[in-house]
């Protein structure tokens, strides 16, 4: 199944070359062809449960590309060769491609992500989302094993595959973009010197000494019975513009999200 795989991921680079390679030729449908056809047989083997409307689709093309030989004149031909690529390229032969690939993509994802450290306004949230993506990756393993009896189901039941994977992509990328710019904030926060805290007999005494004699007391000293803190008192609490969460006036960055107050 990994070889298979392999093969077809290099199928589809060859295909990509193909398409932004070549200017619509005969030669170049001819190419598109060989590779799109190999891909789509590997498709069927490679998602067995989908082989009945693969082998339609590629029915489809080989009819088309056999009415596309017995047309003379070149333009016409052109454009049937290209319908016959469509049909063995395009529609849910295209999401089933690159599947493999994605989903593999985004277990990775989901394991990197989990593994970051969120604070407490994002935890929730990041657990609900790699939850609900490891849910979604299970549901896209099961519609693979069941598959599908006809063209329209298959179709109807990957673009919802695709629709659903997009959805976890997306929500993976907020919750790391958010992570980001919060790492950020807290990197650029001021660095604050520690303030000197004067020996217990000093402050003391000249707690008591500035008392008696109605001077402040110094710096890093406890104030003395019955007088106030006029720096607290003036300080006037904020609330964070990022989260909203009310802060005391004295603080230099949001103690919920960790944003810097300006």
């Amino acid at each position: 199944m990994a070889r298979l795989a392999r093969s077809l991921s290099a199928l589809l680079v060859a295909s990509a070359l193909l398409l932004t390679g070549c200017s619509k030729s005969v030669e170049g449908e001819s190419k598109a062809w060989t590779s799109n056809k190999a891909a789509a047989d590997q498709l069927a083997v490679l998602y067995p449960a989908f082989s009945a409307p693969i082998k339609a689709r590629i029915a489809e093309g080989e009819k088309a590309w056999a009415e596309a030989a017995g047309i003379a004149d070149e333009k016409a031909k052109i454009e049937k060769m290209a319908e016959a690529n469509k049909a063995v390229s395009g529609g849910f032969l295209g999401i089933l491609k690159g599947l493999e690939q994605r989903t593999t993509k985004i277990r990775q994802n989901l394991v990197r992500v989990g593994g970051l450290t969120f604070d407490e306004a994002d935890r929730m949230s990041a657990k609900a989302a790699i939850d609900d993506g490891n849910r979604i990756l299970t549901g896209v393993d099961a519609t693979l094993k069941a598959g599908a009896p006809d063209v329209n189901a298959a179709t109807a039941l990957l673009e919802k595959v695709k629709r659903d994977l997009d959805s976890v992509e997306k929500n993976l990328s907020t919750l790391e973009a958010n992570f980001k710019r919060k790492q950020k904030a807290a990197a650029n926060l001021p660095a604050q010197a520690p303030a000197a805290v004067p020996a217990a007999g000093a402050a003391a005494g000249a707690t008591a000494a500035g008392a008696a004699a109605g001077a402040p007391a110094p710096a890093g000293a406890p104030a003395a019975a019955g007088t106030a803190a006029p720096a607290a008192a003036a300080a006037q609490a904020w609330k964070c513009e990022y989260c909203d969460a009310t802060n005391e006036g004295t603080a230099k960055a949001c103690k919920n999200c960790g944003a810097p107050h300006n």
